[in-house]
This record gives structure tokens, C-alpha cells and sequence, in this order.
């Protein structure tokens, strides 16, 4: 299994550079066209702040959905507990996840 994000990833090196503001300018992301997974199984989990009980927890099965490419739309941004998330990590100094609260498409 493989899991995407249901946007483009720019937009979570933007997101970062804006609250870290020392992303390596290096940093490679890829967009992977959703219809290169038409053919596969594929989820998607709603990944979201209400629903998240840590890493080490099961995801819950209300959560994941399977992916209907007919009915898939991207995000066009980052959600706003995503940002919240990564301002109050970065104010605490402490490391963070770059996914955080971003569904994640499951292939």
C-alpha cells in the first residue's frame, strides 16, 4: 500500500516554509495524476483532528471510505488544523508531522 495526498503537494512546502520559513530549498515533491491508481483499490482516510487519537491507535472504520475516481476532487488547500498544527509545534520547538490532518488516499 501506498498513500497520497489529495492535493498538491507545493502546497504543503508552502504551508511549512511559511511557519518555519527554513525549508530546504531542495526538498523534491512529486504529483502523481490520480488516474495513474484508476486500475488499483483504492481509500481514502479522513484524517482529520476530531477523529485522531495518535499514532499508536487503530484508525477508526468510519474514517476510511473506499475511493470512488469518479467523485474524486482535490483539495485545493491546506486545512486550517493542519496550519494550527504546525504553528503550535514549531512555537513549542517541537518536531512535527507533515501530514498531519491531511486525508490521505490509500492505493
Amino acid at each position: 500500500m501506498i498513500h497520497f495526498l489529495p492535493l498538491h503537494p507545493t502546497l504543503v512546502y508552502r504551508a511549512l516554509n511559511e511557519v518555519k520559513g527554513n525549508i530546504n530549498q531542495d526538498t523534491k515533491f512529486y504529483k502523481i495524476p490520480i488516474t495513474n491508481l484508476i486500475n488499483n483499490k483504492n481509500a481514502i482516510y479522513i484524517y482529520g483532528k476530531d477523529d485522531y487519537l495518535g499514532p499508536d491507535a487503530e484508525m477508526n472504520e468510519q474514517t476510511i471510505q473506499l475511493l470512488d475516481m469518479n467523485n474524486y476532487e482535490e483539495l485545493s488547500e491546506i486545512p486550517l488544523d493542519t496550519i494550527s498544527y504546525f504553528k503550535e509545534k514549531h512555537k513549542k520547538g517541537e518536531r512535527f508531522g507533515i501530514f498531519q490532518f491531511i486525508p490521505h488516499v490509500f492505493s
